[in-house]
């Protein structure tokens, strides 16, 4: 059982292209259907991305973005985003070009290393 859902976790997992200052990062990132996440000015949609991908990222070259967010447990935030470049989602050999607001966490995205982001839901369609 635990192999079979190993493997179906594989088919939410995209390779992601994130462009930023000319640096592009490739990270995999789980499309997280419970995600409905949008920056409050600019209602895009944000990708969770751990922040060890981009510590060497000058923040104060960007406009910065405080994104409130809560979860099914009650517990609530702000999380600190900013806009890439440009955001490339591989789904299927076609590649999708994406307006999203980058949103970092220090915590580790899943306990396997299967994905270091979360896609918001409606992304992949």
């Amino acid at each position: 059982v635990y192999v079979k859902d190993r493997r179906s976790l594989t088919n939410y997992v995209y390779t992601t292209e994130i462009y930023i200052d000319n640096v592009k990062t490739i990270i995999k990132a789980f499309l997280d259907t419970g995600n409905e996440l949008r920056e409050p000015a600019t209602n895009l949609p944000v990708i969770i991305v751990e922040r060890k991908f981009f510590k060497d990222l000058n923040l104060k070259n960007h406009s910065i973005y405080n994104i409130p967010y809560s979860v099914v447990s009650g517990c609530n935030g702000k999380l600190i985003g900013i806009r890439p470049d440009s955001v490339k989602i591989n789904i299927n050999g076609n590649i999708k070009e994406e307006s999203l607001i980058l949103a970092f966490c220090d915590n580790k995205l899943s306990k396997h290393s299967d994905y270091n982001g979360l896609l918001p839901r409606g992304i992949i369609e």
